[in-house]
């Protein structure tokens, strides 16, 4: 959810790396409400995915874990955003002056597949070129709640520098300010 989110992953197939994109369509969910408007939104969405020849992996809770679990044991490299609300577990991070609950998904995903983090963030440089700034990868020792968290905390300090560094890129719905932030337990 920050900068040109969308453009890492043709980015990184240019640069030669082929990436799985997993991805969370709210529209799913949106469609017990907003049934046919939803649906045209994610019929739309779905075939310009499918014409950009990216691998994408569409969320189904229960089913997305293991499967990209596999790809990372294959040494294949999976992709998600890591400050979304998409979760069942989360941490509270300091964040922005006040705190903020990031999931643990992707640290454990990276702990039960063996694998890194590793933190890409994406600009515009221009108006029709993007930058990409990759970061060292965050290793996840083991998948234990301390190691977990640890890894999550690393990447959300990550996420607070570049937020600073240029709020406009940050296209998130949730709010990080101490007046918004949860009172200490």
């Amino acid at each position: 959810h920050f900068g040109v989110g969308k453009m890492i992953f043709p980015a990184l197939d240019m640069l030669g790396f082929e990436t799985y994109h997993h991805v969370f369509r709210g529209a799913t969910y949106e469609g017990k409400v907003f049934g046919s408007l939803a649906h045209k939104a994610m019929e739309a969405m779905a075939e310009a995915e499918k014409s950009s020849g990216l691998k994408v992996i569409y969320h189904r809770p229960g089913y997305t874990f293991p499967i990209m679990v596999r790809l990372l044991k294959k040494n294949e490299i999976v992709g998600m955003n890591a400050d979304g609300m998409t979760g069942t577990e989360f941490v509270e991070v300091p964040f922005l002056g006040g705190t903020m609950d990031f999931p643990t998904g992707p640290a454990r995903l990276a702990a039960v597949g063996g694998s890194p983090m590793v933190p890409v963030f994406g600009y515009h440089d221009g108006a029709a070129a993007h930058r990409l700034v990759i970061h060292p990868p965050v290793e996840v020792a083991a998948d234990t709640p301390e190691h977990v968290e640890s890894a999550t905390r690393a990447c959300s300090l990550l996420l607070e520098q570049h937020v600073r560094n240029s709020p406009w890129a940050w296209w998130t719905w949730r709010c990080a300010n101490p007046h918004h932030a949860r009172a200490p337990a």
